[in-house]
């Protein structure tokens, strides 16, 4: 993958023992996607699918979550996808905070009993914050 581009920058061919390296549009390095514009697209949205795969399994197993139970696994088995490495992406468009809030708005219509309430009545029923006003916090 090259980073960065121009007129002025010559096109090099890279070689590690005499073999030439491919140049790819995607690189994964400890988890964390990046691409030649360095966006976080790709990363958040392997995240995202991680965490929705992971709510369907929740769902499929437990059908009746009461909101201590759903907290407690959504801290356990969907947060981490969420989090994944978040220093290395820091969320500064609103694009991205809305697709891991809509992650989390889904996840919160699973506890059936507050599935009427509004998305942030629920939140603070089960004591977890938004993505809009910062870090989610576990309390």
């Amino acid at each position: 993958m090259k980073l960065g581009g121009g007129n002025r920058r010559p096109d090099t061919g890279y070689k590690m023992e005499d073999e030439v390296l491919h140049e790819t549009n995607r690189e994964k390095d400890l988890g964390v996607d990046m691409t030649p514009n360095l966006s976080p697209e790709a990363h958040i949205k392997r995240r995202t699918t991680a965490a929705y795969a992971s709510m369907a399994n929740i769902n499929i197993a437990l059908k009746n979550l009461s909101k201590e139970s759903f907290r407690t696994l959504f801290n356990t088995y969907v947060r981490p996808f969420l989090k994944y490495a978040a220093p290395a992406w820091s969320l500064f468009l609103v694009k991205h905070k809305m697709k891991l809030e809509k992650v989390q708005r889904y996840a919160s219509r699973l506890v059936l009993k507050l599935r009427s309430m509004s998305y942030e009545k629920r939140l603070r029923k089960m004591r977890l914050t938004s993505w809009n006003t910062g870090e989610l916090k576990e309390t």
